[in-house]
Formats: C-alpha cells, sequence, structure tokens
C-alpha cells in the first residue's frame, strides 16, 4: 500500500470514528425565544448581557445561568433548562465508532440541548407605594421567604447536649 493510499485511508476513517452525530448534526449553540412580563427586560447569560426581551438568543450549551433585571422589578434567575440531545443516538448507526462519538459528543458537551423557549414574569420591588399591593401570596412574599430558608438551611445548627 502506497503513503498516498494510506494517508486517504486514515483520513476517511478519522472522518467516520472521530466525530459523534450529535457533534455533527446538532452541534449547538441552540436558538431560545426569551420573553418577559413586562416587557424590556435585559437579559444575562453567564454574566454576559445578550439583549432585551423579547428576544431570541443563541445560548451555548455548557451555559448554566439566565438572568433578567428591570428598573422597577426584582431580577430573577433561573438555570437553562437542558433536553436530552436524541442525535446521541446516531452513534449506534457508525460500527466501531460507536464509543468513539459517545466520547466525543461527551466531551463537547452535546449529550443535552438547551431547550427552545423560556419565559418568565418579573415582581415589582416593594417599595413605599407597592408594598401594599404585595400581599403574603405574592411572588416578592414568595421570593423572600425562599431567600431566608436558603439562609437557615447554611446556617450552622446549635449544639445539642
Amino acid at each position: 500500500m502506497s503513503k498516498r493510499s494510506l494517508l486517504v485511508l486514515i483520513c476517511v476513517v478519522c472522518a467516520f470514528t472521530g466525530s459523534g452525530c450529535a457533534t455533527i448534526v446538532a452541534g449547538g449553540p441552540d436558538a431560545v425565544f426569551i420573553s418577559s412580563t413586562p416587557t424590556g427586560a435585559t437579559v444575562t447569560i453567564d454574566g454576559a448581557q445578550v439583549g432585551v426581551t423579547p428576544m431570541t438568543a443563541m445560548v451555548r450549551r455548557n451555559s448554566q445561568m439566565v438572568t433578567f433585571s428591570k428598573a422597577g422589578y426584582q431580577d430573577i434567575s433561573l438555570p437553562v433548562q437542558k433536553d436530552f440531545n436524541a442525535w446521541v443516538l446516531g452513534n449506534l448507526l457508525i460500527p466501531y465508532g460507536f464509543f468513539i462519538g459517545l466520547i466525543v459528543d461527551g466531551v463537547a458537551g452535546n449529550f443535552s440541548k438547551v431547550s427552545g423557549n423560556l419565559m418568565v414574569t418579573l415582581p415589582k420591588t416593594e417599595s413605599g407605594s407597592s408594598q401594599g399591593q404585595n400581599g403574603p401570596d405574592s411572588i416578592a412574599a414568595w421570593l423572600e421567604r425562599m431567600r431566608k430558608y436558603a439562609q437557615l438551611a447554611q446556617a450552622d445548627p446549635p449544639d445539642r447536649k
């Protein structure tokens, strides 16, 4: 076998076994429609400002947190929702490349994909004029109870004797 034939053979083998199916077909980033009530909230993904709602953003699959902020409203932070990427199953179609394809898809972070829509309602901040509107069942009151619960959960328990 000549050196040129060997090189072509190596390139063909690498092309078929060196990539994962999900990485080739649907490697990301994913388009996500982002909206808020009220509209006009600033959207930040992992600390980088990406725009103002409503908008469609290209979200990387390794993104962790989306934050919404608007003057007069409380900031809301949500984890990026991800679903299983069914293209990973395409690795089953590649003989002898199944394990290599899984490894490539795993290293590239393509076992999951970002969900398609993200909608949020921002609660008004509690000030002197809006405090009466946010009763004990309001989102703002619920968020405050969750903050206090998180603080209590992180506090050291008292010594019991």
